[in-house]
């Protein structure tokens, strides 16, 4: 579970570098457009984690 977090944790954190780096580009955007789209991908990688481990 620790690995599992762990990899969730570097995922969330990549994501928000990319995230950043795409609102810089584009100028910002709302907080929660992010916030919802930071979730939706971490969602998506941690179920392919899950999946992988299991």
């Amino acid at each position: 579970m620790s690995t599992l977090r762990k990899a969730a944790n570097v995922a969330y954190k990549t994501n928000r570098i990319l995230l950043d780096a795409e609102a810089i580009r584009r100028g910002r955007y709302p907080q929660r457009v992010v916030r919802r789209h930071v979730n939706r991908r971490l969602f998506r990688l941690v179920n392919r984690l899950t999946r992988w481990v299991g």
